[in-house]
C-alpha cells in the first residue's frame, strides 16, 4: 500500500465521520425544534382566554386560529424525518455500491 493510498483512505474515513456527525447533529436539532414548536403551540392554545366570553363571541374565540395545530406540526415533523430517512438510505446505498468487494 503506497503512502498516497493510506493518506487518502485516512482522509476518506475522517471526511465520512464529519458528514455523519453533521447529519446526526442536523437531525437532532431539527427534531428538538419540532418538539419545542409542538410544546409552544400546545401552551399557547391553553393560554387563550375565551372563558370570560359568552354566546357567539365565545364560539368565535374558540374557533379562531390560535396558531398551528398540533396535527399540522406532527405532520411536518414526520415529513421532514421521512426526507432525512430517504437521504440516509440513498447515501448508505451509494456508499455500499462504491465500496470495493472483499473477495
Amino acid at each position: 500500500m503506497s503512502q498516497d493510498t493510506a493518506r487518502s483512505s485516512t482522509q476518506e474515513g475522517s471526511d465520512r465521520r464529519v458528514w455523519v456527525f453533521f447529519r446526526v447533529t442536523l437531525t437532532v436539532v431539527v427534531n428538538v425544534v419540532f418538539l419545542i414548536w409542538l410544546i409552544a403551540g400546545a401552551f399557547m392554545r391553553s393560554m387563550r382566554g375565551c372563558g370570560s366570553l359568552f354566546g357567539s363571541d365565545k364560539a368565535l374565540c374558540e374557533s379562531a386560529n390560535g396558531g398551528t395545530s398540533a396535527g399540522t406540526v406532527i405532520l411536518w415533523w414526520l415529513l421532514v424525518d421521512a426526507i432525512f430517512l430517504v437521504v440516509w438510505l440513498v447515501k448508505r446505498r451509494r456508499a455500499r455500491l462504491a465500496a470495493p468487494s472483499a473477495e
